[in-house]
């Protein structure tokens, strides 16, 4: 999947998990092993959604559309 459906699942996904350690941490519930698969979610969220605005900027680029900087 790409583009927006593959970010739209990406997300879904990573929220999934994020509720799932936001619930279970204060408990300990936690272990070593789903922190590092959140973190390795949260960095495939970041890629997904870079990804599509650099596609999105490409597009527009010769179309007079402001871009913006980080």
């Amino acid at each position: 999947m790409t583009g927006r459906v593959g970010l739209a699942v990406v997300l879904r996904q990573t929220q999934w998990e994020l509720d799932h350690v936001a619930f279970g941490l204060p408990r300990g519930e936690i272990t070593e092993e789903e922190r590092t698969q959140l973190v390795c979610s949260l960095r495939e969220l970041a890629y997904a959604l870079e990804a599509l605005t650099l596609q999105s900027e490409e597009g527009s680029a010769g179309s007079g559309a402001p871009r913006s900087e980080h």
